[in-house]
């Protein structure tokens, strides 16, 4: 009914304010919108900027439109995330703020180990400077919408660097040029450093700061070398300057950017393979595996020289719980932070591996009865050995894949040394929790015992000698 009354007191103003025609289209002056709402009709005059209510009651009211305040200037601010822990709600959702400031940094900690935590990219500068005693790291990107992504990243989990927590805040940064395909901080350099008269690290410096020098080698082909720099203008100089002196160089992905790519194809893709970089060529396998957890290995593929190791889970979550765990806490191999980055890709497991992982295969396999670990060890190098350690009356030999375990299971009993010893698989040590839970849950429980004993029991015997008297 309300919807009638006002459709009619509507056409008969209408016909008021356009007396050459019946509809307002035709008249000689613009026509006047009607918007209803739940409880009154409204008109809207343009040419008066009036607005006409009829209520419930047909009572015609008419209310001038005021004009709009002009808003205040954008402000330049920057807000820190170490007073409040909902500091995301404070993100501006637009504008030039693209710099986001990484503090409480350990000062001995190089600047390839803080970009590491990266995954959102391109970068266009990283200053690294040290403000009221303090280090502060601050990275500018090309587009706000990546900075922010990564704030929000940074803000819902917390980043364990070196032992202390990070705090992030964000600004406005200077401003980068337009991205195109040449504005890239990264590089790769052909045939590699042969030509190089001079150290790598110390030719590379010349043109500005760098981020991280990765020497990439192949058998029967020439080494490439991927150099990240700090900003874009140094690794355009090095760009200009390399290719005037003869050699093959272009520019590449922004790593942190690869990286963030990488991750979100393995996430879709369900990949089960982590690559670990940066491992210190004194590390043995052995110690590279000491730090993995999270879940069974199918395969640990080392490789010294290049200081790399490829690691191969049996499932895709444990793959990304691993590389979590790396990312936001971080795992040392011989007192070094190793890097951790996801491979798109990985390899379907073969049905036959599927039947014998749930029949309890393992890459340990355990041999109960006295064995030399010398001579086992020598007897299972062909099948790729990690680790030989013995256990009371037990002696374990972890291979590093898990196929060449179940082929050293059916083989070694045939050896005569191994004739009528019990050969049984063992879980893998790195599908055990990581070693900061373990810590974590320790002191937990010596808090929860420390609780549960009565206080006389604290009391030393000549306190309590005292207390008797």
């Amino acid at each position: 009914m309300n919807t009638f009354f006002a459709f009619r007191i509507a056409a008969r103003n209408l016909l008021r304010v356009h007396p050459h025609g019946t509809s307002p289209c035709f008249g000689k002056r613009p026509p006047i919108h009607v918007r209803f709402k739940s409880e009154r009709a409204t008109l809207v005059n343009p040419l008066r900027n009036k607005r006409i209510y009829f209520d419930q009651n047909n009572r015609q009211k008419e209310k001038t439109d005021k004009p709009r305040e002009p808003r205040e200037p954008w402000i330049r601010r920057e807000y820190d995330t170490r007073a409040s822990d909902s500091s995301w709600e404070q993100t501006p959702l637009a504008g030039p703020w693209r710099t986001i400031s990484i503090h409480n940094t350990p000062t001995e900690a190089p600047i390839k180990e803080v970009l590491d935590l990266v995954t959102f990219g391109p970068i266009f500068l990283v200053e690294d400077s040290v403000i009221d005693g303090s280090r502060v790291v601050s990275l500018t990107f090309f587009d706000s919408d990546t900075a922010l992504a990564f704030y929000r990243e940074a803000t819902n989990n917390r980043f364990i660097f070196h032992g202390r927590p990070l705090k992030f805040s964000w600004g406005q940064g200077p401003d980068p040029p337009r991205l195109n395909w040449k504005a890239s901080r990264a590089l790769l350099l052909i045939p590699g450093i042969n030509r190089l008269t001079t150290g790598l690290t110390s030719y590379m410096t010349r043109f500005g700061p760098v981020d991280r020098i990765q020497v990439v080698k192949e058998d029967g082909r020439a080494d490439r070398v991927y150099v990240n720099f700090l900003d874009v203008a140094s690794c355009r100089r090095a760009v200009e300057h390399l290719q005037t002196q003869g050699f093959d160089v272009k520019t590449v992905a922004d790593r942190c950017r690869a990286a963030g790519m990488a991750r979100t194809t393995a996430l879709e893709k369900r990949s089960r393979t982590v690559v670990l970089s940066d491992i210190p060529r004194s590390a043995s396998v052995a110690d590279v595996c000491d730090q993995i957890r999270g879940g069974a290995l199918h395969e640990i593929n080392y490789i010294p020289r290049s200081e790399v190791a490829f690691v191969y889970f049996l499932k895709h979550s444990s793959a990304a719980s691993f590389l979590h765990h790396t990312i936001y806490r971080g795992i040392m191999v011989n007192n070094k932070r190793i890097s951790a980055q996801f491979v798109p890709e990985s390899p379907e497991l073969p049905p036959f591996l599927l039947e014998h992982v749930r029949l309890g295969a393992s890459r340990c396999l355990g041999i109960q009865g006295v064995v030399d670990p010398n001579m086992l060890r020598e007897d299972c190098k062909q099948y790729g050995v990690e680790r030989v350690f013995t256990s009371e009356l037990t002696t374990t030999v972890a291979f590093t894949h898990l196929d060449e375990a179940i082929k050293a299971s059916r083989l070694l009993p045939y050896k005569e040394r191994y004739i009528g010893l019990k050969m049984v698989f063992l879980p893998d040590p790195c599908a055990g929790p990581f070693h900061e839970e373990v810590e974590e849950a320790t002191a937990l429980q010596a808090e929860i015992a420390s609780l549960l004993i009565p206080p006389e029991v604290h009391q030393s015997p000549t306190d309590a000698a005292g207390a008797t008297r």
